[in-house]
């Protein structure tokens, strides 16, 4: 709890704030959410965990379904335990709040951190301000020098669905995936029990009124499953009545109750399955023949990368090979395709993260760009009014000069014109004088 104090507890109900990005959420994404907003962790990965969903009544939903997960990973809800980068796998070292709000990141999954990814993800101006929480590893952990940070995974168990006395439950009785039965507890006061379409799916008795309803108009029934659809006349969809138990296997899936991998092909009334390793439709793997000697298929040759007979193994072109059963061939092949597509989301998510890091970055340097063009159009306006104010009193001062110097030059012109006037009229005299005789001159 926030106060570091632990409580001896198997039960936990699920409390979180309405967010719109959940439409149908998982449990493991309900669990991780709850955790996150009352700042809760486990102590130790429980023996037992029951986990109740958001409480509603029937005229308000906080969801209209929920996805039971097979499996819970609680190892990032675990205190003081050790836990990867959630960006390169690496051990991390801490953890952020803030990015597990954060809608560029993935709707589920706490965020923690190497030291590396912290600096390159909170790099970012819009990630700088958020907290770090230090996470403590286990010294025993850290001195054995494990790259790899083990996974701590419950596998679900039950599923229980409570309306007032009548409940209903999916219980796991083997160790199969597929191994799931159901129990009705008012199964002998009317007809709830499951009802099988022509796809082998069974549904609970609300679905089919539900899916019926729906295809009413069109005449047809739509399996939800599948989405195979048939003649909308109960008598040829529906078969009621749960498989007996020798055919539990064929009648059990979840979250919902299916005889079997949807439908392949036109003719959904063949019930052909996908065969994963020959990688076409096929009625039945363990009807499947050898091309070549016509006996069933048994082994998984994984030198060729195909499914092989017995005699191909004794005296056939795979004698040598390396073989496997179809149910280990399986898991390792799925185990390669989850740790393929794991290794691709995280270089999507990596790469997703620097576009949008750069998509933010063109956006800011459009700003600068857009900011520093109006202080240069301000500053170059501002020299142009200064330019033509200097031009104008430059204008100013040589039309002053001038007309100072033009209003001098005409007065010392008028002098000058003065004295040469005064100059010819002594000349005119001197003139009329040298015609007189000398006496006058002298006089």
């Amino acid at each position: 709890s926030p106060g570091q104090k632990e409580q001896e507890c198997y039960c936990h109900q699920v409390f979180i704030d309405k967010d719109d990005d959940l439409i149908v959420p998982t449990v493991q994404q309900l669990v991780e959410h709850s955790f996150h907003s009352n700042h809760l962790k486990l102590a130790e990965v429980p023996s037992c965990f029951i986990i109740q969903m958001p409480r509603f009544g029937k005229n308000y939903k906080m969801f209209e379904k929920i996805i039971p997960s097979l499996e819970l990973d609680v190892t990032d809800l675990l205190c003081d335990s050790p836990r990867e980068c959630c960006l390169c796998g690496e051990l991390a070292t801490q953890e952020c709040e803030e990015c597990f709000k954060d809608k560029l990141f993935s709707k589920t999954g706490l965020k923690q951190y190497c030291d590396m990814c912290w600096r390159q993800v909170h790099y970012h101006s819009s990630r700088r301000s958020h907290g770090s929480m230090k996470l403590d590893c286990p010294v025993e952990f850290a001195r054995t020098g494990k790259a790899m940070v083990p996974r701590e995974k419950m596998q679900l168990f039950a599923v229980l669905c409570i309306e007032t006395s009548h409940y209903v439950s999916f219980i796991k009785y083997g160790p199969e995936d597929h191994q799931w039965m159901f129990f009705d507890s008012m199964s002998d006061r009317h007809a709830t029990l499951p009802e099988q379409l022509l796809c082998k799916h069974y549904l609970c008795s609300n679905c089919i009124e539900d899916i019926q309803s729906k295809g009413a108009g069109q005449g047809v029934v739509d399996c939800p499953l599948c989405s195979s659809m048939f003649p909308l006349d109960p008598s040829q969809v529906l078969t009621p009545g749960v498989p007996s138990p020798d055919k539990l296997e064929e009648a059990a899936a979840f979250p919902g109750p299916a005889a079997g991998p949807p439908s392949c092909g036109d003719d959904a009334t063949e019930g052909k399955v996908c065969d994963p390793l020959l990688g076409k439709p096929s009625p039945d793997l363990a009807e499947k023949r050898c091309q070549e000697h016509n006996e069933a298929l048994e082994f998984y040759c994984e030198d060729d990368g195909e499914c092989v007979c017995g005699p191909c193994t004794t005296t056939g072109n795979h004698k040598s090979h390396s073989l496997m059963s179809f149910e280990k061939a399986a898991a390792q092949i799925k185990d390669k395709v989850l740790n393929s597509v794991k290794s691709l989301l995280q270089t999507q998510q990596g790469y997703h993260f620097k576009y949008q890091d750069l998509q933010k970055s063109e956006e800011e340097l459009k700003m600068q760009v857009g900011r520093l063009q109006g202080n240069l159009s301000k500053k170059f306006m501002a020299w142009r009014s200064s330019l033509e104010e200097d031009e104008e009193n430059v204008l100013r001062m040589i039309d002053e000069e001038a007309n100072r110097l033009t209003s001098k030059s005409s007065s010392c012109s008028k002098t000058l014109n003065d004295k040469m006037d005064l100059i010819r009229q002594i000349d005119d005299a001197a003139q009329d004088l040298t015609k007189c005789d000398r006496l006058e001159f002298l006089e």
